[in-house]
């Protein structure tokens, strides 16, 4: 099964993997090796945007390779496992779910949802997410009560959480 770690707080991956790596089992049990590296090295699925977030990665301009939060917890994660690091690029969170069906990275960190739980399983925490909206300048709309009304046009992105989540309210978009 792929393992995919959701936004909440960093420090739960870290009590997590503190766990399976306490001082008293100085080595990584070769259980938790095979289960999260099988192929000897660690794939971590990893998102490039635009833009960094705790999800998506971007490029360093001086160098072009990836950089940001995944990356930083994915080289954590391989330290520990005393494995090499591979990152697999996607462009976005649905893409890595769906090459993780076909077995196509080990380890990802992307947001929490029921679709996406079909297909993997989530561990810890690792960052707390909050969704918002925006509205275009001299917009009528000045709370939430106004968005959620009949006559009322939202979009999202497909195939996201977020999208997903707000689609099961009750006038979803």
């Amino acid at each position: 099964m792929k393992y995919a770690w959701t936004m909440n707080v960093f420090a739960l991956l870290a009590a997590a993997l503190i766990a399976v790596f306490s001082p008293a089992h100085a080595e990584p049990r070769d259980g938790v090796i095979k289960e999260l590296a099988p192929t000897g090295k660690l794939r971590v699925a990893i998102g490039i945007g635009p833009v960094a977030s705790a999800f998506y990665c971007t490029r360093d301009p001086s160098n072009g390779r990836p950089r940001g939060v995944a990356v930083d917890l994915g080289a954590e994660l391989s330290r520990m496992l005393r494995v090499p690091v591979e990152y697999v690029e996607y462009q976005s969170s649905g893409e890595i779910t769906e090459a993780g069906k076909a077995g196509a990275w080990d380890v990802t960190f992307m947001p929490v949802d029921a679709e996406r739980a079909k297909a993997v399983e989530f561990g810890p925490a690792y960052y707390q997410f909050e969704s918002s909206y925006l509205v275009p300048a001299g917009s009528k709309i000045k709370a939430i009560e106004e968005v959620d009304r009949p006559g009322v046009r939202v979009i999202g992105v497909d195939n996201t959480a977020t999208g997903r989540a707000a689609a099961a309210v009750p006038h979803g978009f």
